[in-house]
């Protein structure tokens, strides 16, 4: 990691998961569990700068392929906690979904028996914002490739090489802000 490189954990609740005609994991659509993300910063000296608390999801801007582009986080009062994840997904319903002249399988969770799962973003601290009184207001985060790392761990950093490579293509609020995520893994 470069000085200016961070991991960002976000944690994710399954909405369905579909599965191809290999009955192999496919297309996931998620949304996240909490707006609280833990943050790794390798370098000593940037993490000294840095508030000590957690941050939240802030504003969202993508590029021309839905993905992200850059991510604002906001400094908050409280530390990040890290939630629970399960790695198995109680079957609420199933249908079939017809994609690209194939049909595919989608498993929709129970409500009450989400899935969790995290996602680990390797950005580019590209900024920090400050506020009237010089306080940190917002991290500028840049996405330095268009793959993530999902995982059914809930440790924050090196669990990625235990999880899957997808693509994320992010859709958003009409404040700008992480509504649901679709994750196609990379074969």
């Amino acid at each position: 990691m470069e000085g200016t490189d961070v991991v960002l954990g976000l944690f994710l609740e399954v909405v369905s998961m579909q599965l191809t005609d290999s009955l192999r994991m496919g297309a996931i659509r998620a949304k996240p569990s909490s707006t609280t993300v833990s943050l790794h910063v390798a370098s000593p000296a940037l993490r000294a700068a840095l508030p000590a608390n957690g941050f939240h999801l802030g504003p969202v801007e993508l590029d021309k392929d839905g993905r992200l582009a850059t991510l604002r986080l906001i400094p908050t009062l409280h530390p990040f906690v890290p939630l629970e994840t399960r790695n198995a997904l109680q079957i609420g319903g199933v249908s079939v979904v017809p994609t690209n002249s194939h049909e595919h399988v989608q498993l929709l969770p129970k409500m009450n028996a989400p899935m969790r799962m995290q996602l680990l973003a390797h950005l580019e601290l590209a900024g920090v914002e400050l506020s009237n009184t010089f306080q940190v207001a917002q991290l500028v985060l840049r996405s330095r490739t268009p793959t993530v790392q999902v995982t059914l761990s809930s440790q924050s950093v090196g669990q990625e090489e235990t999880g899957a490579t997808c693509e994320a293509a992010l859709h958003l609020d009409n404040s700008a802000r992480i509504a649901e995520l679709l994750l196609n893994p990379v074969r």
